[in-house]
């Protein structure tokens, strides 16, 4: 599985690729739609009214071995400067899935290792479509 970011007006970057020991675990991937809930005067129900916003996350860790802890502290560094940028995640693994107008909203180092360190990704997404490979 590959993940690579692309923030609005910048270039594309790679957070994590199986294929060259990047490793990609997907921790969570969720939506949720928003609704109105009113109660109705004498009613026995509630009102249910879906409102169309959908709201959600996906969340990922992503280990990479570097030739230093310099340069994987550096690693972090830069993905730390990623926060709050918003734009489009693309996951490709056979089919290719895009997220656009997504937000990245955290950015945590869970696992410093020596020269391998994970960080663990979590953005806030709306959209989620296929794309035909």
């Amino acid at each position: 599985m590959k993940i690579e970011w692309t923030p609005d007006g910048g270039s594309s970057v790679t957070l994590g690729d199986d294929s060259v020991k990047h490793t990609v675990l997907i921790e969570g991937w969720s939506g949720l739609s928003m609704e109105q809930v009113d109660a109705i005067f004498r009613g026995a129900n509630v009102s249910r009214i879906p409102r169309g916003n959908v709201g959600g996350t996906f969340t990922f860790s992503s280990a990479k071995s570097e030739a230093s802890r310099s340069l994987a502290m550096s690693g972090f560094v830069s993905a730390y400067a990623r926060l709050n940028q918003k734009g489009s995640l693309m996951l490709t693994d056979g089919l290719i899935v895009t997220m656009d107008n997504a937000i990245l909203r955290g950015v945590e180092c869970i696992s410093p290792l020596g020269v391998r360190w994970t960080i663990r990704y979590t953005f806030g997404i709306t959209t989620v479509e296929a794309v035909a490979p």
